[in-house]
């Protein structure tokens, strides 16, 4: 009887022998060789269905792990030709749309290589869509909205973010804040799409910037600090006011220093929280 070894390398025989059986001996066959045979056919034969079921779940996972692996290379490599401050949608933004995440989770290497290669012809022109719909989701935050389209500009708009442990961002730089597009983790369930809903980001941007929240103190806090700099806080944008020389002198331990006026909201808000 031959040495069974399972064909990508995992030795059937090891696994038997942890199981209490031994495995078939290398000699020459008898009628007790076949007799033994069929007293552990059906045990046998199910460690073999389960040393396969184990190989097939780690090429699964394997095979999903690798494929979004790729799509965030491929979001990388077209962030990487923008200046600092330009949007790109994250992985999960590119991962979620309906035929990329069929083509991860259920598609041939073909049809997967074909969709992959799609998206990177396309991802410039999906920027502004996804500009678009984050513009949306924030603004929707905002206590004041209707005002103006462009309100997430406005130096008095500032969010925390609830996994920086209450960061303090302006409006303008929620819209590239990256830190909703972090990996999640990594399933140990065999299927495809088990893995992708581990690998890929829910929250966030595709839960309507669930992680974001308006700060009403920030807020107010720079909406005096502007009037104090006799302008108008219902209209300046963040850029008008950072390209302004307004600077505030701040008593911090017997000294005086001096400060931005963007810094001087930050260390009244942590003032007021009780941060250092």
């Amino acid at each position: 009887m031959r040495t069974i070894v399972n064909t990508e390398g995992v030795r059937v025989a090891e696994l038997l022998t942890e199981k209490g059986m031994d495995a078939p001996p290398k000699r020459a066959r008898s009628d007790n060789d076949f007799s033994a045979w069929e007293g552990i056919r059906a045990q046998v034969l199910d460690a073999l269905r389960a040393c396969k079921k184990e190989i097939d779940d780690e090429a699964l996972r394997t095979r999903c792990i690798s494929r979004v692996n790729r799509m965030e290379m491929i979001v990388d490599k077209y962030q990487r030709t923008l200046e600092p401050h330009d949007f790109c949608p994250s992985m999960a933004d590119v991962s979620r749309i309906p035929v990329v995440r069929k083509a991860i989770i259920d598609g041939t290497d073909e049809e997967f290589n074909a969709c992959a290669e799609e998206v990177t012809a396309r991802l410039p022109g999906l920027s502004p869509k996804f500009l678009e719909e984050r513009n949306a989701k924030l603004s929707a935050l905002l206590p004041f909205r209707g005002r103006r389209t462009d309100a997430l500009s406005l130096a008095i708009v500032w969010f925390t973010c609830k996994l920086c442990r209450g960061s303090l961002i302006h409006g303008t730089d929620a819209l590239v804040h990256q830190c909703l597009g972090l990996q999640s983790g990594i399933s140990t369930k065999p299927t495809s799409e088990a893995i992708f809903e581990f690998r890929v980001p829910s929250h966030g941007w595709r839960a309507g910037a669930s992680g974001f929240r308006f700060s009403a103190v920030a807020s107010n806090i720079a909406r005096g600090l502007i009037l104090d700099c006799g302008e108008d806080p219902e209209t300046i944008t963040l850029a008008e006011m950072n390209s302004k020389f307004h600077r505030f002198v701040l008593s911090e331990k017997d000294r005086l220093v001096v400060h931005s006026w963007r810094e001087t909201v930050s260390i009244n808000v942590m003032g007021i929280h009780g941060m250092s």
